[in-house]
């Protein structure tokens, strides 16, 4: 089982199982229930029914992520320190770029690792 703030995750078989997850449903109002296949925290996990093999991805996460976007002028002055504005939108674009080589993308850790040194 996991969980993260308002997501829930459970995997297992059996009559224990089914209990627990019966006295889970009774505690809880969870507004969807999916078997099978479903979302926690951005991440979307999908287990094969004959194999019974568990694949993730996170691409529909990673679609929505957007670059900073910088005017002419500004990318003009490359060498200028940041504004408050666009340090935050740094840490804005490296939080999730983290989250995504966290969680599905170890190959992004160096580049994110490096963004992060950058804000100071």
């Amino acid at each position: 089982m996991g969980a993260h703030v308002d997501d829930t995750i459970i995997g297992g078989s059996g009559p224990a199982y089914e209990k627990a997850v019966k006295q889970l449903r009774a505690s809880f109002p969870y507004r969807k229930w999916g078997v099978g296949s479903g979302e926690f925290c951005g991440v979307h996990y999908a287990q094969n029914p004959q194999s019974f093999e568990i694949t993730y991805q996170q691409s529909e996460y990673a679609r929505h992520l957007r670059p900073i976007n910088m005017s002419r002028e500004r990318a003009r002055h490359k060498e200028a320190f940041a504004s408050e504005k666009e340090v935050a939108a740094l840490r804005a674009i490296n939080g999730a770029a983290n989250w995504l080589a966290g969680q599905t993308r170890p190959d992004l850790c160096v580049q994110t690792s490096l963004s992060h040194r950058c804000i100071s």
